[in-house]
């Protein structure tokens, strides 16, 4: 599938209950792939790996 049909989604909490539940969601469907997995400051998963390579971040500058 090329990347032009897919839907970039950003995740913000992406470490929570919910945001985990997403991620899981994001890989069960071809269009959708994760961009951006945001966290609060200081949480002590900054920098560690959302899935896909995605790196988890508090700087949403940075992520987009």
């Amino acid at each position: 599938m090329s990347n032009e049909s897919q839907i970039t989604v950003a995740v913000n909490g992406a470490l929570g209950r919910m945001g985990e539940r997403v991620r899981a969601a994001l890989e069960e469907h071809a269009t959708l792939r994760l961009a951006a997995a945001l966290e609060a400051p200081g949480h002590p998963g900054i920098d560690s790996d959302a899935g896909s390579g995605i790196r988890v971040t508090d700087d949403s500058g940075a992520a987009f």
